[in-house]
């Protein structure tokens, strides 16, 4: 059965994705691809979803420090990180709000980085 609390905290982040959609194109589709995955894993119960989700975080974190550190972006840098620190804390003790957490905090993450990467 589908975790329906991780669901919801990954469309609530979701949309808070949409609205920054457009500042440019690369980032979108990172963005993009991460949402769905996201909502993918949560709202099925498939392997091979949850499989492509933790490959789409992987890949979508790295490009995430990446870009903060070509933009010297500290604080992007300090939301990827918390991120990445409360997604671990809840795998290490399978508790979900920590898990939901990192999703906003992701969010805010990418809200922050959009704004500071330049339009193309």
């Amino acid at each position: 059965m589908a975790n329906t609390k991780l669901f919801a905290s990954g469309v609530l982040c979701a949309i808070i994705h949409l609205q920054i959609l457009g500042h440019n194109w690369y980032y979108d589709l990172l963005l993009i691809n991460g949402c769905t995955s996201t909502l993918l894993n949560h709202g099925l119960t498939n392997y091979y979803v949850k499989w492509y989700d933790r490959i789409a975080m992987i890949i979508s974190a790295i490009i995430d420090l990446q870009l903060c550190l070509i933009l010297r972006s500290t604080a992007g840098f300090a939301w990827i990180n918390m991120s990445i620190m409360l997604f671990t804390f809840a795998k290490m003790m399978k508790l979900v709000w920590p898990h939901m957490l990192s999703h906003i905090t992701l969010a805010i993450a990418h809200v922050y980085i959009s704004h500071t990467l330049p339009s193309a």
